[in-house]
């Protein structure tokens, strides 16, 4: 530093921005030198494959000795079926057989675009395989739905459509419109699942009109045929879009009420005005409230759905129902294996009865009772606690005080008794 005359403070400014230039210089080479790699690589492969593609229309020529063909597999009929899944297609980096496995485990395994490349590195020391980004999965699925919903479907006279729409999206909602043939009904006995049926259109829109629902149904007529049936959930828009496409057809179509929005809207007209619906639903509330978080936390009833809320009516009613059977067993053996008196339970009766009368109970704490008989009973025993005064701590009392108006709110429920046992 003797040898500068100019000043310190300059000549670090001056070497620091010399660093960075040559940094600078050095990051833009590497970046340079893999993108020609990149590159070199993929005209390598294309090369193999328009190499190979002309060796097999000349009719003769083996192939590359990069590409040669396992050992045991000249055996097998379909050997080049099979080497060509190890080619890439044009315009692609990874191979045939790599984006077959993405597509059947994302959609016939369900993992999900992070996890397929996981399952693939797991397939790697035994497979030629490799692994594609995150990104490049979900582009495989949205190219391959696309492919499925440009195809034009089948020219028939026997379909049926099922049009809803989806919920709203920001702005946006999209038109879905399903068909299935009248003739395969019989082959899903009259239940078709999401497979049995094809994607006939997608159309998103800002505003949902009839005139605009009548546009896309004459739309995919023109490419299937007018239908025989359309079902939908007779929404205002698609009700009127539906009655202006049937009069301009000179083919009956028939116009069905989807059966489970019909259900629900009569179970809404019989149950919202209900007062006693309405306290058996406060009732729930309340109980998913002072529960949450606690040991009582398995009798928690479901949540209140803020859509299609008399749709899903017999959840509400599968909760009560277990909740009233499991009390008039006098056990929750069913649900809970063993009773335990907790802190939790000891404050919130002390807050209720007092701390005199509360604490002999100090000493139940954390003690575990084969069932309820033998819980109440160690509670008696302990205390001067009558089995009423468990009643809003618990929930489990012989005596019937809140779940009797459940019971009475229950019993005279217009609901068909359809119930599944409790997923808990």
């Amino acid at each position: 530093m003797d040898t500068f005359k100019t000043p310190v403070a300059r000549l670090a400014r001056l070497f620091r921005a010399s660093r960075d230039a040559w940094r600078a210089k050095a990051l833009d080479k590497q970046q340079r030198l893999r993108a020609a790699r990149v590159k070199i690589r993929d005209l390598e492969a294309s090369r193999a494959y328009w190499k190979n593609r002309a060796l097999a229309a000349q009719g003769g020529g083996p192939p590359a000795a990069s590409e040669a063909t396992p050992v045991g597999a000249a055996q097998e009929p379909d050997a080049a079926a099979r080497q060509q899944l190890r080619l890439p297609p044009p315009g692609h980096r990874h191979s045939l057989l790599v984006i077959q496995l993405t597509l059947q485990m994302f959609l016939g395994a369900g993992l999900g675009s992070r996890g397929v490349p996981r399952v693939l590195s797991l397939l790697a020391p035994w497979m030629p395989v490799s692994l594609p980004a995150h990104t490049t999965v979900l582009n495989w699925v949205y190219r391959c739905g696309l492919a499925i919903l440009l195809q034009p479907p089948q020219r028939r006279e026997d379909w049926i459509y099922i049009a809803d729409h989806t919920l709203e999206l920001g702005t946006s909602k999209c038109l879905v419109i399903l068909g299935i043939p009248a003739a395969r009904l019989l082959e899903t006995g009259y239940s078709p699942s999401h497979r049995a049926m094809q994607v006939l259109a997608v159309k998103v829109t800002t505003h949902s009109t009839g005139e605009w629902v009548a546009t896309v149904l004459r739309e995919v007529a023109e490419r299937t045929g007018v239908p025989v049936q359309i079902v939908a959930d007779h929404g205002s828009d698609l009700h009127k879009g539906i009655t202006l496409f049937r009069r301009e057809q000179t083919t009956d179509c028939v116009e069905t009420y989807d059966i489970s929005h019909r259900i629900a809207t009569l179970l809404k007209a019989e149950l919202q005005p209900d007062a006693r619906w309405q306290t058996f639903l406060a009732h729930c509330k309340r109980t998913l409230a002072s529960f949450q978080q606690t040991d009582l936390a398995f009798l928690l009833p479901p949540r209140q759905r803020t859509k299609a809320r008399f749709m899903h009516v017999d959840t509400h009613v599968e909760w009560a129902q277990n909740l009233l059977a499991y009390q008039e067993r006098g056990d929750f053996s069913a649900v809970r294996p063993t009773c335990v008196l907790t802190v939790a339970a000891r404050d919130h009766l002390r807050d209720r009865l007092g701390v005199a009368r509360v604490r002999p109970l100090h000493v139940l704490l954390g003690h575990r009772h084969p069932d309820k008989a033998a819980f109440c009973e160690a509670i008696q025993a302990a205390s001067d606690l009558q089995l009423t005064d468990l009643d809003d701590a618990f929930g489990i009392s012989p005596t019937p005080a809140a779940p009797a108006s459940w019971r009475a709110s229950l019993g005279r429920v217009p609901i068909a008794k359809i119930w599944r046992s409790m997923r808990r």
